[in-house]
This record gives structure tokens, C-alpha cells and sequence, in this order.
């Protein structure tokens, strides 16, 4: 996974895409390797009944099958919405990987609220667009180097008026960027034989 590096962030923008490289809230930059469901966002930070939860299902899926084919980063092929303000019900957004369109559920029970404070939108079939307030949230199907997957990003959560949790907020990454050992030990190998100079690699495959 790549290191941690540091982007200021001011509008409190946030993104997670590819296999998957994250941005939170502080600008850090990182990637998640850890499979099955994590937490992206969730509001009011640190309580056991967020008004809004933002969850992501991490899988391997649609791999071209090669020698590093393990070491392959996950990607992104659901995302659900929870909480308070969606009236306790689950928005759950998933990428059909075959016809490459997304399916969503309750969406309309949730833009049937009541309180009117959660709006969700289709763009087309492959773009969904949830608003909460002054904050907005999108979900994008991606198909790039023969892979399909979901980009997700928000944008003004300061809007939410206190501290966001969640890996896309202020809670620690650590833990889920780590990446497999054997795929370090291999990503490490690689890098020294890139640095050994064309010579000496041509006399250790002559000595064999």
C-alpha cells in the first residue's frame, strides 16, 4: 500500500476509489487492504447511533489471474448509507459487475421522509447521488483496465457542524492499510531488482 503523505484539505472533501486509495478529511492519503465491510463515515463521531453511517464493502473481485494476481489490490463494490437521518433504514448501493449498472435499495422510503433532510438522486444508471443538508455524497460505477468498481466521494461535511469518524474522517487508519507481508517482502524484491545495475544482472543469469 502506499505510505501516508499529507494534502491540505479544507472543505473537508473526501474520496475513496480504485483498489482502494482513500483521502479523508486531514488529507491523508492511503490504501485498504483489509476485506468485507469498513466504516467510511459516521456522524456524530464515536457514538453507538450515528444520525449518518457510511459503510463500504472491500472484495477482490474481477481479477485478471497472473503470478501477483494475491498481492492485487480490493476494490470498492458496495456502499451502504445508515443511520438517524435516513430513518433507520439501509441505502444500500452495489455494482452489478456483468450488466455494470448500480442497484439501490429504500430509496424511496428515504426520499419519502418526513423531515426532507436526506434527498437521493439518479444521474444515470452508473451515478447516484445521496444529499444530506449541505452535504453531498456520490457513487460512481468505474470500468478501467478491464476492472469494475465503485468511486465514492463527498464533499462540505464541515457542514455537518462537529467531528466526522469514520476511515474517510478523523478515526485511524493504520490497521486496514496494512498490506499483506508476503506482498511486501515481494513489492521490496522487485524494487531491488530494479536498482541492480543491467551488468550484474546479466552475469548472475550467466553463472545459473
Amino acid at each position: 500500500a502506499r505510505g501516508s503523505t499529507f494534502v491540505p484539505c479544507t472543505e473537508q472533501s473526501v474520496t475513496a476509489e480504485g483498489d482502494p486509495h482513500l483521502q479523508n478529511i486531514n488529507g491523508e492519503a492511503f490504501d485498504v487492504w483489509r476485506l468485507g465491510l469498513v466504516d467510511l463515515l459516521t456522524f456524530p463521531r464515536g457514538v453507538h447511533d450515528p444520525k449518518l453511517r457510511v459503510q463500504a464493502i472491500i472484495s477482490k473481485v474481477n481479477f485478471e489471474r497472473h503470478e501477483d494476481a494475491e498481492c492485487d489490490g480490493p476494490v470498492i463494490t458496495a456502499v451502504h448509507f445508515s443511520g438517524g437521518w435516513l430513518g433507520h433504514k439501509h441505502v444500500k448501493v452495489s455494482l452489478d459487475l456483468d450488466e455494470f449498472v448500480l442497484r439501490a435499495t429504500n430509496v424511496d422510503h428515504v426520499n419519502g421522509l418526513a423531515s426532507n433532510m436526506v434527498n437521493i438522486t439518479w444521474e444515470n444508471k452508473q451515478n447516484i447521488g445521496v444529499h444530506i443538508g449541505e452535504a453531498a455524497f456520490k457513487v460512481e460505477a468505474i470500468d478501467r483496465f478491464h476492472r469494475r468498481y465503485l468511486r465514492f466521494n463527498a464533499e462540505h461535511l464541515n457542514s455537518f457542524g462537529g467531528e466526522v469518524g469514520g476511515l474517510l474522517g478523523l478515526d485511524d487508519h493504520t490497521d486496514v492499510s496494512l498490506q499483506p507481508e508476503g506482498c511486501v517482502k515481494r513489492k521490496h524484491e522487485k524494487q531491488a531488482l530494479l536498482r541492480t545495475p543491467l551488468k550484474q544482472l546479466v552475469v548472475a543469469m550467466a553463472s545459473k
